[in-house]
Parts: C-alpha cells; sequence; structure tokens
C-alpha cells in the first residue's frame, strides 16, 4: 500500500519528469518551425496549381487580407516544403490566415473533392473526368464555378547563343519526346539535345504535352525539374539545353519564336499572349462551388478579377485581362484557301489598331466560353470610355466541315458579338466573315480548333 509521503514524492518525481521530457522534445524541434496559433482562423484555402501558387497566389492573399479584410501586421510563412505558404494577418487582435499549397493542378481538383481547399488554382482547364468526380460541388465547367484570372505563355527556352530562333510543333515534339536528339537536324550545331521537362503532376506539363508533343511521351532521357525557375536556371548553363517555363520565368534564357506549320510562328509576348493567338498561350484558373454572397471564397475571386487585382498580375509577370490596343500585322504571303477573302481582311483591318483579346466559341455553335461572357463586360467598359469612330467586327471558323458553312458561320459569329455589344449601348461599324482564313491554331487539334473559333476586335 502507497502511504500518502510516498504518493507525494511520486507526484514530485512524475513533475520533474514530465519537465525533463518537455525540455528535452523541445530541443530535438528544428530551429524556425512554426507553431499553429489556437487563436487563428484560416480564412481561405488555395490547392494545385504550382505555376499560380508559387508567386502569384501569395501576393494576390497578402493583398486581399489587407486591402479588403483590412488586416494589419501582414506575412508569408513558408511550410516545410517549398510548395506551401500561409498568408497571415491581424483583425481587430485575431489571427486570419490563408492557406497555400501548390503541389500541381490537379491536387488542386482532388483537395476539392475532399473538402480540403476552398479554390483550386489551376493552369490548364478542369477534365472532364475531373468534373464528373465534383459533380456533387456543382458542373466547374459554368461561369459560377470556372474563373480565368490571368493569361500566360508556355515559353520554349534554349540558351542566349543557340542559333535557332524558332521551332514549329512538329520538331518540338519530337525534341521532347526524344526522335529528334541532335541540334543538327534542326538546323543547329552537332551537339545532342538535353531536354529539360516538369513533372507530370505540373498543369504546365499537361499543357504543354496537349498542345505540343502530338501524343507522344517525354524522352526517357529528360530531366525532370519541379520548378520553373529550375528549368530557366539549367537552360542558362547548358548551351545544348531546352526546356519550357511559363513567362514570368523566361529569366536569362531566349524564348523561341512557335508555329504550328499552318501560322506564322509567334513569340510568347504579353499581346500574343493576351489574344490567345501565340499557340502555347494558356488560361489560368480559380474553380470553386458558386460562392455565397460576402463569403471569404467570393470576395476573394472578385478582389483578382478587380483592377487592384489585375495588377498584381502584371506585376508578378503574367499576363492580365485588361484591354490594350496594337497594331499588328499579318504575313499576306501566308498559305490560305481563298486569297480574295485573305485579301479583304488585310484591306479591312489596314491603318486599324487591334484590341487584345478574341472572342472564343464552343465547337460548331455560338456559345461564348467562360472568359467570353467575362470579357463583353471588359470590352464594353473599354468602348465606353474612349471614342472610336469605327468598330470592325471579323469572325473565324476553324477547318471542320464545308469552307462556305463555315464563312457563314464565321459571320454569325461575329454577329453574335454585335448583337451582345448592341445591348450594352455599342454599336459596331461593321461586320465580316474571314471563314478559314489565318489559323493561329492547328486544326489538327482540338485546342487548335478552339483557338480558330474567334472573333476579333479592331477600332479606328
Amino acid at each position: 500500500m502507497i502511504t500518502v509521503g510516498s504518493n507525494n514524492r511520486f507526484r514530485r518525481f512524475g513533475n520533474l519528469f514530465a519537465v525533463f521530457m518537455t525540455i528535452t522534445s523541445l530541443m530535438l524541434i528544428p530551429a524556425g518551425t512554426v507553431f499553429s496559433d489556437e487563436n487563428a482562423e484560416t480564412v481561405l484555402r488555395l490547392h494545385g496549381s504550382n505555376t499560380v501558387g508559387a508567386e502569384l497566389a501569395p501576393a494576390l492573399a497578402k493583398a486581399f487580407i489587407q486591402q479588403i479584410l483590412h488586416a494589419e501586421n501582414i506575412s508569408g510563412t513558408p511550410g516545410s516544403n517549398l510548395n506551401e505558404m500561409t498568408v497571415s494577418g491581424s483583425i481587430s487582435g485575431k489571427k486570419a490566415e490563408i492557406e497555400i499549397r501548390s503541389y500541381g493542378t490537379a491536387t488542386g481538383f482532388t483537395a476539392l473533392k475532399e473538402k480540403k481547399c476552398d479554390i483550386a488554382m489551376a493552369s490548364r482547364p478542369i477534365s472532364p473526368k475531373e468534373n464528373k468526380e465534383l459533380q456533387a460541388l456543382g458542373n466547374m465547367t459554368t461561369c459560377r464555378n470556372e474563373h480565368v484570372i490571368a493569361l500566360d505563355g508556355i515559353a520554349v527556352i534554349v540558351h542566349p547563343i543557340n542559333r535557332l530562333r524558332s521551332v514549329n510543333i512538329s520538331d518540338l515534339a519530337g525534341i521532347f519526346s526524344g526522335k529528334i536528339r541532335n541540334w543538327s537536324e534542326t538546323g543547329g550545331n552537332g551537339k545532342e539535345i538535353h531536354v529539360y521537362t516538369r513533372d507530370e503532376k505540373s498543369g504546365t506539363f499537361q499543357t504543354f504535352r496537349n498542345l505540343a508533343l502530338q501524343g507522344n511521351r517525354i524522352a526517357e532521357n529528360a530531366e525532370i525539374c519541379r520548378y520553373h525557375e529550375d528549368i530557366a536556371d539549367k537552360v542558362a548553363r547548358d548551351p545544348d539545353g531546352i526546356g519550357y517555363v511559363g513567362l514570368p520565368y523566361i529569366f536569362r534564357t531566349k524564348a523561341l519564336a512557335v508555329s504550328d506549320g499552318e501560322s506564322t510562328a509567334l513569340k510568347p509576348a504579353p499581346f500574343t499572349v493576351k489574344t490567345e493567338d501565340y499557340i502555347l498561350s494558356r488560361r489560368l484558373f480559380l474553380y470553386a462551388p458558386s460562392p455565397a454572397p460576402g463569403s471569404y471564397t467570393g470576395r476573394f475571386i472578385d478582389f483578382v478579377l478587380s483592377p487592384a487585382g489585375q495588377q498584381i498580375v502584371r506585376d508578378t509577370g503574367f499576363v492580365n485581362l485588361d484591354i490594350e490596343l496594337s497594331v499588328t500585322r499579318t504575313d499576306p504571303d501566308q498559305s490560305s484557301q481563298n486569297a480574295s477573302v485573305l485579301d479583304e481582311y488585310l484591306q479591312t483591318v489596314e491603318k486599324a489598331q487591334r484590341l487584345s483579346l478574341n472572342f472564343r466559341f464552343h465547337s460548331g455553335s455560338f456559345d461564348l466560353d467562360n472568359k467570353a461572357l467575362a470579357d463583353l463586360e471588359r470590352v464594353t467598359e473599354f468602348l465606353q470610355q474612349k471614342n472610336f469612330q469605327e468598330l470592325l467586327l471579323i469572325g473565324f471558323a476553324d477547318s471542320e466541315g464545308d469552307y462556305n458553312n463555315n464563312c457563314n458561320l464565321a459571320r454569325r459569329r461575329a454577329e453574335k458579338i454585335a448583337g451582345e455589344l448592341g445591348k450594352k449601348g455599342i454599336k459596331p461599324f461593321s461586320v465580316y466573315s474571314a471563314c478559314e482564313e489565318i489559323p493561329v491554331g492547328s486544326n489538327e487539334t482540338e485546342e487548335g480548333r478552339a483557338k480558330n473559333r474567334r472573333v476579333e476586335i479592331w477600332v479606328r
């Protein structure tokens, strides 16, 4: 039997042992470890694309928590992994946090399905399979759930001393699949090509695969890199290297002009990416269930699409959605099915300026995609602030089906935009059809055909 005195001694020993174990465990914790704040509230969780999550999402989160939630003492705390970041601020003495986890686009949709995040960041559109898996949260392809927040061009990069200036998609597919192994096969030196690529979870990889690889697999000897910066650094150090990165990550490398064999080779630049004429341009997305009015999710998306949010998009090196004007020149010597149609197009846009967007449509229809629906509001606001005397709408079609039918389809698409703008008090000067001419993408792929189904806007 234990007496009272011995019991007290036992308790004292237990307390000393507990203190000893606590001190010992603290000594084993790595320096710099951040403990969770029990008073902190996680107001938003963003998971998915590293392209969006590396720099853009943290910058947007910091501005949102400061400008919209009016927090003070804003900070960004890296997690135990480079793909993790927590943005926090103090609101009325309570800590508010935004969690950012950027392990690739696919992981964002998985986290959304498992209710581990509020918003999925994506550098490619959601796939039919992913959308089906998320059907309990709604149809993620509608404008209520899918939000284009920025544009990016996947730049194909080489070392600055590489003599190559442009590349077509066929050669690009050959290089990255390992079928073309020597630079001499592309007009370069006789050195072996060194290929650098992203990992398969990356939305950048998936977009590049869909747009450039023509059904091929990445070469087995390609070096896999986890981050855009890694590829840019390796190519900048390797005169025989080639890789692909998002537009903000070209750094000390050289970006090649790219064509698909049907269109003029274009370099990735803000205007060619904004119009999505650059063949490897892509959209950056936020996906979320339809947010309740006043929710953090809804307020964050609204902020991202606001002028303040779009300025942050620009500041971080991506291409924002603001409308700009440019004088572009179309090569009159490019091949055409109908020279008279091409000549009419060139005469129509002579001395005109082009708006930095294209309205795009779903296949065989007059239904605008989600970005185009949002662009109607942007175009209306832009034109109302200007005093242009002439507004030209020029419709295009892909090459699926009969040429004359596609000419009619292209015109009706331009008329569709004229009607939508007319409802908002904008009266276009004239409507034209450019039929299937001047393709900006390959008509052999769905991605290319989607680029070709468009309406351009020109003004004088």
